[in-house]
């Protein structure tokens, strides 16, 4: 009872008591003694309607409020209180009023909404003194007239019920109402409604219907007017006495307000299709806010600012079509004023002279070539975004004259140099965002402005950068893509920055032991954007040529705080899940960073569990989503998670039950989407959105939120979509960029740029300069070929290893003069001193090799391995610019070399070098770089290549086997192979082997589903007659596949290694099984030694 001895001693003498939330059953004996009480809280208890009594005791008892107690009938016993003037009963279960409430003979305000009523009862008439009635969010489906003719009553609250047109009171019934405020938002009101008779009405909100006309203009005492979010094509009202119009998300072609409302003080038409505003918006001396965002306006009224009583501080005309302004002839009280994603060409020559008070301007998106160069000393403007236009080098001498300038986005114009003299100006500049230009340095001054805290100068031209370790404040720089070559942490990086963006410097070289020192010294962060998920700076050159190897995408992201203190917001990017799969996702926890950290390490792990329930494994994503609301327990109940989760996999060609080595791969995408993170998927034919963003409340539906059921439940959105050729990019953002940025003019913006990197942080820039201070965070999946068969992919490796071992030639090799013009002459390769830490490159063609160009490389492939073999120099390794010749090849664990993604072209060149250098590399040699090399590889892994190389010569030596089959069977040869060799399997065992060629041949093509019976000559000469398994294996995840003994190193493959990713966290001891067959122990013990796992066969 400690709780009461503190109401008690705080509110001894206090008409005013408060016991909401304390998980009441019944009152406390002792509340009699508050005899002094007038106001009493009980909100948020488990009072039944029985235990009440002891109110009656309480005689000065004016206020009550029961909100949130459950109750599922009227308590009788509140029948008793006759002097009760307040009587709260919202957000329980009642089903009606008792007809007895007439007792309350005092009552003036009543409060049951978010009930279940069904009815009112008739006997509120005689409640002479009720004045506010509020039944909203009920099942109520008509509205009484008999409310309307009580004559105290002034507002009426009747929104989110289901009152239909034909429910509403007649015109006999609303002659004399007295009602000053109704509330009919989110009802069944449709069609054309007139409202002729409420004489007295002065606010009224018919909001979130589906009204398509609506008439006004006889209610001359209107003050404020909200109908947005219905279908409206035309409104009229009286504007009489008109205040507030906020008539926003309709279709609004025509506005009409007679007389003109001389008194509108705030007006909202935005998200409309008015081709131009009434004239009257220019006399209208009073209107301080006027939003008219999103419409198809061409012009604006002609004397917009030319009132010397305007009072227009706020302005928003963004995303119309306006190609002009109209003339200023004298000084405008404008503060705000929006006009990005319009199509002005020009500003007015006086604009900044007149405009003194302006402090933000927002011109973003538009085709400005110049601004006016008059400017006058002390203009205020604090926010400038000039982004996405044609601006060059002439049109930053105004920006030299704003002293004030605490934000400035110029990204995606010409400029070529930025003057010191403007940045001299800018002593209270905080953000800087000048990406997408052309600038190849930066003043040295900049360093000097003590303020900023964000600078963002991607996509330029630089060379060489300031010596940023000097600012003070700066906790965000972003140099990528750009033409750095070399970066010194010390001189870089401040002591307070928090975020630092060096990809897609392809030249960008990066001292590993700097790095690790400085990483020493300060705890950071290392991200990979280029989406291979490295944990460490790459030690060597990248020279591309592999990426076309792995999944047919690539990933880009790009996220920011904003204004806000942190990211709320994480990210699932996983390019090569389960090896040819892709899993992306994206969580925003709104205020809390804990959820979102959680799901984004958990749903992984937990997608793959519910693949393999089979009850449920064709719903997979829905399920996924749910174990994911289940996965927060005590964590989620509290808060709540938006999020949004994509599942790209390979599905079977259509017209075949099989894969085949020929045939075209289909991919299936598959979304799961709760609250209002949206993916949206660009396609030539158009946009597709894969997110449900229709629910009136998305708050709603979200993950976690567990204290709020039933009102918070999660119900997730799952659609499916088979992707075509021409698909060209999937779009994954959360609710705060959408708010800005549409999807139209997101696939618009990005859909010439291939890199999906630079793709996704134009549209961050895009939306901060569209005025979003909010966490943001974007990521792009660009697709590439998506119907790529298995022999191309094949061929294209082989074909890209023999690039690269060319590549790898150097200038004093083993291969004559003769020869390198021939077949191997190539440019100088690039300096071996230099690494990208973003691994982008541009994209190697992907084109299939015809049979002849693959012998012929070949050829000159054996033909350099066997010179190699017979010279007496080793091969150069370069480090850090020094030359090194030696034996040593360094180690590198097989999951590093995965992430590489270097394929067949690793274990090729590291054969080769061993073979040079007359050995292998031994376990417990020391290594001999200070990284790990990103082209040699242990002999493990080489073993694993060679093991895959022999899958796929037997693939292909199978395939002409088959052809020659197929020239047999149209001769009519009898076959006789049944007859004539025992191996031939009989008709009775057919069945047994049907489908097994494909999959022992080439293990990463299998399938557990059947296959057509193995052709004669490959069946009985070629390498699947020596596949037979002898049992069967278990299944796992529900894979099916099949056990696999063919080759020295088939230990390598089938194992669990190749399903889940790498960075997951799983418990294999948990999931761990033994299969029939297995290999020696010998090699179960290598495994569990680089893997620490025993493979499954």
């Amino acid at each position: 009872m400690d709780w009461l001895k503190q109401a008690t001693q705080l509110e001894s003498c206090s008409p005013r008591l408060d016991l909401s939330g304390e998980d009441l059953e019944r009152l406390p004996e002792s509340l009699p003694t508050f005899s002094h009480v007038q106001e009493l809280h009980l909100g948020r208890n488990r009072l039944g309607d029985g235990n009440l009594k002891m109110l009656s005791r309480l005689p000065r008892l004016r206020s009550l409020h029961l909100p949130g107690n459950a109750l599922r009938d009227f308590p009788t016993d509140l029948l008793q209180l006759f002097a009760l003037s307040h009587l709260d009963l919202s957000n329980n279960s009642l089903t009606e009023l008792p007809e007895e409430i007439c007792s309350l003979v005092s009552l003036e305000e009543l409060r049951v909404d978010r009930n279940a009523l069904f009815r009112l009862p008739r006997a509120l008439t005689r409640l002479q003194k009720l004045r506010n009635l509020l039944v909203g969010h009920n099942r109520l489906h008509e509205l009484p007239g008999f409310l309307l003719a009580m004559k105290a009553l002034t507002s009426l609250d009747f929104q989110g019920n289901q009152v239909e047109n034909s429910k509403m009171p007649g015109k006999n019934e609303t002659n004399s109402s007295p009602l000053g405020r109704v509330n009919l938002r989110a009802n069944l009101l449709k069609g054309n409604i007139v409202l002729g008779n409420y004489g007295n009405l002065t606010q009224l909100d018919m909001s979130e219907n589906r009204i398509e006309t609506l008439d006004l203009s006889a209610l001359n005492m209107l003050e404020c007017v909200q109908c947005s979010r219905n279908q409206l094509t035309e409104l009229s009202l009286s504007g009489k006495a008109l205040v507030s119009l906020i008539a926003g998300n309709n279709r609004l072609q025509k506005l009409h307000i007679n007389p003109p409302p001389t008194h509108l003080k705030h007006l909202d038409v935005s998200y409309n299709e008015l081709e131009s505003l009434p004239d009257w918006t220019a006399s209208c001396y009073q209107l301080r806010a006027l939003f008219a965002s999103h419409n198809k306006l061409q012009v604006l009224p002609e004397h917009l600012f030319c009132s010397e009583l305007s009072s227009l501080q706020t302005l928003q005309l963004s995303y119309n079509r306006l190609q002009t302004l109209p003339t200023v002839i004298r000084h405008i009280p404008l503060q705000e004023l929006f006009l990005q994603s319009n199509s002005l060409a020009t500003l007015p020559a006086n604009f900044f002279i007149v405009s003194t008070r302006l402090r933000v301007l927002n011109l973003s998106n538009n085709r400005l070539c110049e601004l006016p160069n008059g400017c006058h000393q002390g203009h205020q403007l604090e926010k400038l975004y000039l982004t996405a236009n044609c601006l060059a080098d002439n049109s930053l001498d105004i920006l030299g004259r704003l002293a004030n300038l605490h934000t400035l986005h110029a990204a995606y114009n010409s400029i070529t140099t930025l003057p010191e003299s403007c940045v001299a100006v800018w002593t209270e500049l905080e953000e800087l965002v000048i990406s997408g230009n052309k600038l190849q340095h930066l003043p040295d001054n900049i360093i000097h402005l003590k303020h900023l805290r964000v600078l963002r100068i991607h996509s330029n031209c630089l060379q060489t950068i300031p010596c940023f370790a000097k600012m003070t404040s700066l906790k965000v720089l972003d140099l990528a893509h750009n033409c750095l070559d070399r970066v010194n942490l010390a001189t870089l990086v401040p002591q307070q920055l928090q975020f630092l963006d060096l990809s897609c410097n392809s030249k960008l070289y990066v001292d590993p032991r700097q790095f690790q020192v400085y990483r020493s010294h300060r705890p950071m962060s290392l991200v990979d954007v280029s989406g291979q998920n490295r944990t460490c700076l790459p030690s060597t050159p990248y020279t591309g040529g592999g990426e076309d190897l792995g999944p047919p995408w690539k990933v880009g992201f790009s996220e920011t705080a904003g204004q806000r203190e942190r990211l709320y917001i994480t990210q699932i990017r996983l390019p090569s899940f389960c090896n040819m799969e892709g899993l992306f996702g994206m969580f925003d926890g709104g205020n809390n960073n804990d959820i979102p950290n959680i799901l984004t390490k958990a749903v992984p792990r937990m997608l793959l569990e519910e693949r393999t329930v089979k009850e449920t494994a064709s719903e997979y994503m829905k399920y996924t989503m749910l174990s994911a609301h289940r996965e927060l327990k005590e964590t989620g109940q509290k808060y709540g998670v938006c999020g949004t989760l994509c599942h790209i996999v390979r599905t079977k060609p259509s017209g075949s039950s099989n894969f085949l080595p020929g045939s075209q791969h289909q991919y299936t995408m598959r979304v799961a989407s709760v609250g209002e993170a949206r993916a949206v998927l660009r396609r030539r034919s158009g946009l597709i959105n894969l997110s449900q963003t229709t629910q009136t409340n998305p708050n709603h539906n979200q993950l976690g939120c567990s204290a709020m059921f039933p009102l918070v439940i999660p119900d997730p959105h799952v659609t499916e979509v088979d992707l075509e050729e021409t698909d060209e990019f999937l779009i994954i953002a959360n609710k705060r960029f959408w708010e800005v940025v549409s999807m139209e003019e997101a696939a618009q913006e990005i859909q010439d740029i291939s890199n999906a990197i630079l793709a996704a942080k134009r549209l961050q820039d895009l939306a901060q300069s569209y005025g979003s201070e909010e966490n943001l965070s974007i990521m792009v999946v660009h697709f590439g070929n998506l119907t790529c068969t298995d022999v191309d992919r094949m061929l294209r490796e082989l074909r890209h290893t023999v690039q690269k071992t060319k590549q790898q030639c150097c200038g004093n090799c083993c291969f004559g003069d003769g020869l390198h013009k021939q077949r191997y002459y190539i440019q100088n390769p690039p300096d071996a001193d230099r690494s990208s830490p973003s691994g982008q490159s541009d994209h190697a063609s992907s084109d299939c090799m015809g049979r002849n160009r693959l012998l012929e490389q070949d050829r000159m492939a054996t033909l350099y391995k066997r010179n190699l073999m017979t010279s007496t120099q080793s091969v150069l390794m370069h480090e850090n610019g020094t030359k090194k010749i030696g034996p040593a090849i360094e180690r590198r664990s097989y999951r590093d070399s995965k992430r590489s993604n270097s394929g067949v072209l690793k274990a090729i060149h590291s054969k080769l070098d061993s073979y040079s250098n007359g050995h292998l590399a031994d376990a417990e040699e020391e290594e001999t770089g200070s990284d790990r090399s990103g082209t040699q590889v242990s002999e493990e892994q080489f073993k694993c290549w060679e093991y895959m190389l022999e899958q796929n010569t037997q693939l292909l030596f199978d395939k002409e086997l088959d052809t020659l089959s197929r020239g047999f069977s149209r001769r009519g040869i009898p076959r006789t192979g049944a007859a004539l060799d025992p191996l031939w399997p009989h008709p009775s065992t057919s069945l047994r082997h049907e489908g097994k060629a494909l999959s022992r041949s080439s293990p990463h093509l299998s399938d557990s589903a059947a296959m057509p019976a193995v052709p004669f000559l490959s069946r009985h000469f070629g390498s699947a007659r020596s596949f037979n398994p002898t049992g069967r294996t278990s299944v796992r995840f529900g894979s099916g596949r099949q056990t696999l003994n063919g080759g020295p190193n088939a230990a390598y493959f089938g194992s669990l290694q190749r399903l889940i990713p790498y960075n997951l966290e799983y418990n294999f001891s948990v999931i761990q099984e033994r299969g029939a067959n297995q290999d020696s122990l010998e090699q179960d013990g290598r495994m569990q030694q680089y893997w620490g796992v025993t493979t499954e066969l």
